[in-house]
């Protein structure tokens, strides 16, 4: 929009805010993610649920079970799999290491 456009600082602000608002161990990471996506940054979206993929395993006290955490872990990981590949060429070596980790739970 022209507010953003006018004073770059605002999409930062948003960008900060959303991130600690979602944060890794709770809350929901989608508004930081769509922010980056936004701005072409394809290897921080990625990475925002790469590692809330690998938090899984420490700080999710609503999932009991392994298997569901295992399974929750996957699909956050195939979602920075889906981002990375978005992001092309540039995010080909994360794409590369998240794929193999996918594969790696699947076995």
């Amino acid at each position: 929009s022209e507010t953003t456009s006018q004073f770059p600082e605002v999409i930062n602000v948003s960008t900060t805010f959303y991130s600690r608002l979602g944060g890794i161990h709770g809350g929901d990471i989608r508004p930081s993610t769509n922010i980056l996506l936004r701005r072409q940054r394809h290897a921080e979206a990625g990475l925002i649920f790469a590692k809330k993929a690998l938090a899984i395993r420490f700080a999710s006290p609503l999932v009991n079970s392994e298997r569901e955490k295992e399974k929750i872990k996957t699909c956050l990981l195939k979602e920075a799999s889906n981002i990375f590949e978005t992001g092309g060429k540039d995010c080909t070596f994360e794409k590369s290491c998240t794929d193999q980790h996918i594969a790696l739970i699947a076995d």
